[in-house]
C-alpha cells in the first residue's frame, strides 16, 4: 500500500511488470515481476493549477524458497560424510539438535562424530529485503555399526579328510548371519573328502543397525585320511636296516617330480615319477608305507592298486595289511624289513616259464590308481598279505594317483619302442632288460560285477577257464580260441557269493592258477 499525503485525487502508474491500482496506488505483489520500478501520482491541471506529478521508488525482491534432503539416508556411522541436496534459495545455515555434528554453513554431516539417532536438520534463511524468514526442513537417519564378528570351531584347524567342522560367530541375537561363501546359517557347517584348504569370513546385519565389517579370515585344513610315503626296497625281494626306525630308510623314499605329492593327487592331476632319476630306475622294487589320520592301529588296510603300462597292458596289485606299521608288502620288526611286490610270499609269485617269477620285472612305465581302505577289523583267511581276506567295516577310503614316465615324456623309453617294434611277446618294464609277459591276468581284483581275464601269446590255441571254489567246486567254464596274441574275455561274477576262489586258466602248453577274491 502507499502512504500519501497532500492533494487528493490523480492516478498511480508504472512501467511494465508492476500491477498497481491506479486509484489507490496499491500493489499487487503476487502478480508483480521482481524488480526496481519508477511510481507515479499524476493530479490533472485544474482551476488554474498545471498538472502536478509526484514520484516514489518501489523495489519488489523475489520471495525466498529452498528444499533440503539427505538423500541416502539412512547412514551409517563408519562411511565418513553425508551431504546435503539444496535446491532454491542460497546464504541459508543449517542446524539441528545436539547429537549431529553439522556444518552450518555447507551442511554435510560428520557422521563418525555424530551419535546414532534420527534428527530434523533445519535450514533457515534470515529475513531480508522485506521478506520473512523462511526455514526448510529434512529427516536424516544415523546408524551405528555392528561390531566385526569373531568366528570359532568345535574342531581344531587342521583335521582329517572327511571330518564335519562347525563354525561359530557372535552376531547379536536376532541378526543376520552373512557367511563369504553365501551361507546365512547360524551354524556354518563345512567338510571336505579330500585334502583341501577351506577359509570363510563372516558379516552380521541387523534392522536398526548397519551392517557389520567383515571378520578376520578362518581356515581349515582336511589332511589326507592316509598320509603316504613310496620307499625303494632296493636289491629285490626284501631290504633290511640295523635299526627299527622309519628315518633309516629316509635315503630311500620316492619323492615326486612333477605334479601334487600323492595326498592331493587326482586321476586328472596325478603325481608324476621319472624314470631316469634316483630311486626311480628300473627295475623299481617298491613299497608304500602308510599312517592314517586319527584311525588309530586297531584295525587293518587294504591296498587295490592297478596299473596301465605303456604298451596298453593292465595288472593289478591287492594286498591286504593287518598290523602297523602298515606296510604293502608287508614287513618285519617293524621297520627292520621291509619286502617288494616280488617277494614270493609276501608279495606276487607267477613263473614267467623260464623258472622266475613275473613280477621280477619290477613296476612298470605307466598310470597307476590306488586305492586304500581301512577296515575296523583284522583280515583273516591267510598269513601272506596277497592272499588275506578283509572282515568288518570300511571307515575310511582314500584314491591316490601317479604316473611313472620318462622325464622325455610319455611313451618314451624302451616300454613303447618295444611294443612299436613288434617285439611281442616280449614286454619292456624299462630299459634295463626283457622278460615275458604273463601268461594269465585278471583284473579288477578283488572284483565285484565283471571281472577281465587277459591272456597272452595264445593266438589259435584253445584256451580252458574254470572258476573254482574254496572246496573246488566248478562255479563257471568257459573255452575260447582268441584271434590275437593279446586277447581279453569278460565274467560276470556279480551272482557270486563273496569269499576267495582260484581261477584255473590252460591250453595244451600252459597253465596258470590265480587268486580272485570277490567283493559286494
Amino acid at each position: 500500500t502507499v502512504t500519501r499525503t497532500g492533494s487528493i485525487g490523480g492516478t498511480f502508474s508504472s512501467t511494465a511488470g508492476l500491477v498497481i491500482d491506479a486509484t489507490t496506488g496499491a500493489i499487487d505483489l503476487a502478480v508483480s515481476t521482481p524488480g526496481t520500478y519508477l511510481v507515479t501520482l499524476t493530479i490533472p491541471a485544474a482551476n488554474s493549477c498545471a498538472e502536478f506529478k509526484a514520484t516514489a521508488s518501489v523495489t519488489i525482491t523475489p520471495a525466498v524458497s529452498a528444499t533440503i534432503a539427505y538423500s541416502a539416508t539412512p547412514y551409517c556411522t563408519n562411511v565418513g560424510t553425508a551431504t546435503v541436496t539444496r535446491t532454491g534459495s542460497t546464504g541459508g545455515t543449517f542446524s539441528s539438535t545436539t547429537g549431529l555434528s553439522i556444518d552450518a554453513t555447507t551442511g554435510a554431516i560428520n557422521l563418525a562424530t555424530s551419535t546414532a539417532g534420527t534428527y530434523v536438520v533445519t535450514y533457515t534463511i534470515a529475513a531480508a529485503n522485506g521478506c520473512a524468514e523462511f526455514k526448510a526442513t529434512a529427516n536424516v537417519t544415523i546408524q551405528g555399526v555392528l561390531a566385526a564378528p569373531t568366528i570359532s570351531s568345535n574342531q581344531s584347524t587342521s583335521v582329517c579328510a572327511g571330518t564335519e567342522v562347525l563354525l561359530f560367530t557372535n552376531c547379536p541375537q536376532g541378526s543376520t548371519v552373512l557367511w563369504s561363501n553365501d551361507s546365512t546359517a547360524s551354524v556354518l557347517a563345512l567338510n571336505a573328502n579330500n585334502p583341501s584348504l577351506q577359509t570363510v569370513t563372516v558379516k552380521c546385519q541387523q534392522t536398526g543397525f548397519c551392517e557389520s565389517t567383515s571378520s578376520a579370515p578362518y581356515s581349515v585344513e582336511w589332511i589326507s585320511i592316509f598320509s603316504l610315503t613310496p620307499i625303494n626296497v632296493g636289491g629285490g625281494q626284501s631290504s633290511t636296516k640295523v635299526v627299527n626306525d622309519k628315518s633309516a630308510w629316509a635315503s630311500q623314499s620316492i619323492t615326486p617330480d612333477a605334479g601334487p605329492t600323492l595326498e592331493y593327487s587326482t586321476q586328472a592331476n596325478p603325481t608324476i615319477y621319472y624314470s631316469e632319476n634316483m630311486n626311480k630306475t628300473a627295475p623299481r622294487y617298491w613299497t608304500i608305507h602308510v599312517e592314517t589320520c586319527n584311525l588309530g592301529t586297531g584295525g587293518s588296510l587294504t591296498f587295490n592298486m592297478s596299473c596301465t603300462d605303456e604298451t596298453g597292458f593292465d595288472r593289478s596289485y591287492n594286498t591286504h595289511e593287518n598290523n602297523a606299521p602298515y606296510f604293502m608288502f608287508a614287513n618285519r620288526e617293524g621297520f627292520t624289513e621291509i619286502y617288494a611286490q616280488n617277494h614270493p610270499a609276501f608279495g606276487f609269485y607267477e613263473s614267467d616259464g623260464n623258472g622266475g617269477n613275473v613280477y621280477d620285472t619290477g613296476l612298470p612305465k605307466g598310470f597307476y590308481k590306488l586305492g586304500i581302505r581301512y577296515w575296523d577289523q583284522k583280515g583273516q583267511g591267510s598269513i601272506f598279505p596277497t592272499t588275506r581276506q578283509p572282515q568288518g567295516n570300511v571307515l575310511a577310503y582314500q584314491e591316490f594317483w601317479f604316473r611313472i614316465q620318462s622325464k622325455d615324456g610319455v611313451g618314451k623309453g624302451a616300454a613303447r619302442e618295444a611294443a612299436e617294434n613288434a617285439l611281442s611277446p616280449w614286454r619292456f618294464a624299462d630299459a634295463k632288460g626283457l622278460n615275458p609277459l604273463a601268461f594269465a591276468e585278471v583284473a579288477p581284483n578283488p572284483v565285484s560285477s565283471v571281472m577281465h581275464l587277459k591272456v597272452n601269446d595264445t593266438k589259435g590255441q584253445k584256451v580252458n577257464v574254470s572258476l573254482l571254489d574254496a572246496s573246488g567246486r566248478m562255479l563257471l567254464q568257459r573255452a575260447f580260441v582268441p584271434e590275437t596274441n593279446q586277447h581279453q574275455e569278460e565274467f560276470n561274477v556279480s551272482e557270486i557269493a563273496n569269499g576267495m576262489y582260484s581261477l584255473r586258466v590252460h591250453t595244451a602248453e600252459k597253465q596258470a592258477t590265480l587268486k580272485v577274491v570277490k567283493v559286494k
